[in-house]
């Protein structure tokens, strides 16, 4: 088992389950402050409580994903926006108001991996309009599902940005949900460094506590094009 649900959280079907290589684990945003490295907590010092606890929750689920893949992090502190992974690690961390999700992987069989949470109705008519196309728009079974592609199109950022160093707007990827509605692919609308990569991921999507959670991971085998 591959994917870990903690505090009460109602277990689903890790499609990544006998990869030992990359670990899941999800838990409930609560106050965690308790849990950070000293190092951790000078990142939000001062910080207004909402912020520490989806921070500490995050950190939370990574040190326990990494504890579960063997590795010693130490404090996970950040590069860029992102976190700070151990150098045999990619990974990924995402949290609502209500839960907290961390995914890793070791480089040897990933290059990398994103994971985003949104609730279900987040994205208005006016924000879906900005970001999705009116292909993405019109594919979709109903209005609900743009968060689903916003989500997805997080999942993408997070697992090629660290690999090309890129920024990829909204516009700038472009997600096919399957007929199935539990897999995605995505492409990028302009060549770039980050085409292959993008081309080449795996995306998965789920409803969970009234989230849409999606996670995009990418073979070691797979590089950015220079």
């Amino acid at each position: 088992m591959t994917a870990f649900f903690h505090d009460g959280l109602k277990a689903f079907d890790w499609p990544f389950v006998g990869d030992a290589n990359l670990v899941a684990v999800f838990v409930r945003v609560r106050d965690r402050a308790a849990s950070l490295h000293p190092a951790e907590r000078e990142l939000v010092a001062g910080a207004a409580s909402a912020r520490v606890k989806t921070f500490s929750s995050g950190r939370y689920a990574a040190r326990l994903a990494l504890d579960e893949l063997g590795v010693n992090s130490g404090a996970l502190l950040r590069r860029g926006r992102a976190p700070a992974w151990p150098q045999e690690v990619v990974g990924s961390i995402t949290h609502s108001a209500a839960l907290a999700a961390a995914v890793v992987g070791r480089t040897s069989r990933w290059a990398g991996v994103g994971v985003d949470l949104e609730p279900q109705h987040r994205l208005g008519v006016r924000v879906a309009q900005r970001v999705l196309g009116t292909a993405e728009r019109i594919a979709l079974p109903d209005a609900g599902w743009c968060s689903a592609v916003f989500s997805a199109k997080e999942s993408v950022y997070k697992a090629a940005n660290p690999m090309c160093g890129e920024f990829l707007a909204f516009r700038d990827v472009r997600i096919t949900i399957a007929a199935d509605a539990s897999t995605f692919t995505a492409a990028t609308t302009r060549p770039c460094a980050s085409t292959p990569i993008v081309a080449a991921g795996e995306g998965r999507i789920f409803r969970h506590s009234g989230h849409w959670l999606t996670v995009f991971a990418v073979a070691a085998n797979r590089t950015c094009e220079r």
